[in-house]
């Protein structure tokens, strides 16, 4: 890089002593064009960047870096995904750090610190279910500590950390999802026309958003409105069957309409999704 620019300020002198003696400097080769093109930069000098960008403040900039870097090599070091899901979290983006979470542990499948990050990251976004996988694992591997076993055997009781989805909602707006973390406390405590209140946008703005429809389901289910079921029912994303939560609005809609073998059906599903998940076996077994 440096040598470009050092042959770049050696043309332009030779240019200017051509046009002062009234020459033509000769055309350059492609070869000469080439090696005075801005050259792009490695996954170390993205690295560095990212680092200088971090330093002053720009965590969207070192995201876009970090990001960079790690596309540039087959074998992204831990640090620097590390890097990078720090400064997601800073700029208001937990969602895409759950992503990178899971790629890092694609990557390094036995680092029970990766797994146990995702652990607390899904928990402090109303994930629990998404954690379940994580957890057993943890459990299984020797690392099974007595919050994480509470954890395990209530997968419904949120943990969201209000702050950080505070945070990502003012940081990054585009992103709706953290709302639907900050509706779990009340989808725990039954207060249905909230949780349909703070869901309807998030589901228009991301159809795809698995947890966020099915309680979105479960609200309006518990509401009885009919029409808004209807338009849910027909617009569900891929997916969703495999949330607890599906079967138990399922069976909710089912026994209310007194089809009891459907009801059973399904609370028996979400059971096997969830096998703590107290509800469903008090619904199937009530």
């Amino acid at each position: 890089m440096f040598l470009a620019i050092r042959l770049q300020c050696c043309f332009l002198s030779l240019l200017g002593l051509a046009v002062f003696w009234g020459c033509s400097p000769k055309p350059m080769t492609e070869h000469e064009l080439t090696v005075m093109a801005p050259q792009p930069m490695d996954a170390i000098e993205l690295e560095i960047a990212g680092d200088q960008a971090v330093q002053n403040g720009d965590a969207r900039r070192a995201c876009a870096l970090y990001q960079q870097a790690i596309d540039k090599t087959d074998a992204p070091a831990k640090s620097l995904l590390d890097k990078l899901g720090q400064q997601r979290i800073d700029a208001g983006q937990p969602f895409l750090t759950t992503e990178l979470l899971k790629f890092a542990i694609g990557r390094y499948p036995k680092d029970a610190d990766l797994r146990q990050n995702l652990v607390s990251l899904y928990a402090s976004l109303g994930l629990q279910c998404e954690a379940a996988e994580q957890l057993q694992w943890l459990v299984q591997h020797g690392h099974g500590n007595v919050e994480r076993l509470i954890m395990l055997s209530d997968l419904n009781r949120p943990q969201t950390v209000n702050a950080m989805c505070n945070h990502a909602l003012r940081n990054c707006p585009e992103d709706l999802r953290p709302q639907y973390s900050l509706s779990q406390l009340d989808s725990y405590h039954g207060r249905w026309k909230n949780v349909a209140n703070q869901l309807k946008p998030v589901i228009a703005n991301h159809p795809d958003f698995v947890p966020a429809q099915a309680f979105y389901g479960r609200a309006i289910v518990e509401l009885q409105d009919d029409a808004a079921i209807e338009r849910w029912s027909k617009a569900l994303p891929n997916g969703i069957e495999q949330h607890p939560q599906y079967w138990l609005v399922a069976g909710i809609w089912a026994e209310r309409q007194g089809d009891v073998a459907r009801s059973i059906q399904a609370f028996g599903q979400s059971v096997r999704l969830d096998e703590n998940n107290c509800e469903a076996f008090s619904r199937l077994f009530g």
